[in-house]
């Protein structure tokens, strides 16, 4: 019996190893999120960000507490589609925790998102952007407001209205629907 405790109590330490470094690689790599990096860097910190999200969902809120949203936001302000794209990933994960979505509504991140639901962006951007607009208006009525109040409301007509070919956006005008 003291053999398979102490075997489950060496596990739980392991376990619990692990998530530490993974948390302590997530901060590393938002703290490594600015404007004056290289593409390639920025991407390897978006991308092992993913894989912490991804692997480690509980942990998402600890991360973000630590380092806050503001690396976030500013990140959208980068005029790198590919940036752009990964950063828009991350958001509709980390958005998916309720203190973490007010509090990158409060600090701008609304607008600062919306801004890419525009017809200019790619195909793969603005899906992502849509799943943001969701995200926002299924949150419940304060988040709706920011949302409104960030000028949401002709992002969503915008999906609706000027969709030309709605076979191939039919997903857009969708969510633009259902919102």
């Amino acid at each position: 019996e003291s053999g398979e405790l102490d075997s489950f109590n060496m596990d739980d330490a392991l376990e619990k190893d692990e998530v530490a470094r993974f948390t302590s690689s997530a901060i590393r790599s938002i703290e490594g999120l600015n404007s004056f990096a290289t593409e390639d860097t920025i991407l390897a910190h978006l991308d092992k960000l993913l894989t912490v999200f991804k692997d480690y969902p509980n942990e998402k809120s600890s991360i973000i507490a630590r380092t806050g949203v503001i690396p976030f936001v500013e990140m959208l302000q980068m005029p790198n589609p590919k940036i752009v794209h990964a950063i828009l990933k991350i958001i509709n994960m980390i958005v998916e925790d309720g203190t973490i979505r007010e509090s990158f509504s409060v600090m701008g991140g609304i607008a600062s998102t919306l801004q890419y639901a525009n017809r200019k962006f790619s195909r793969p951007i603005r899906q992502e952007t849509s799943v943001f607009i969701k995200q926002m208006l299924s949150a419940g009525r304060k988040t709706m407001q920011m949302f409104i109040g960030a000028r949401g409301l002709p992002v969503l007509v915008d999906f609706i209205a000027s969709e030309e070919d709605f076979t191939h956006n039919k997903d857009l005008v969708l969510i633009g629907i259902d919102c």
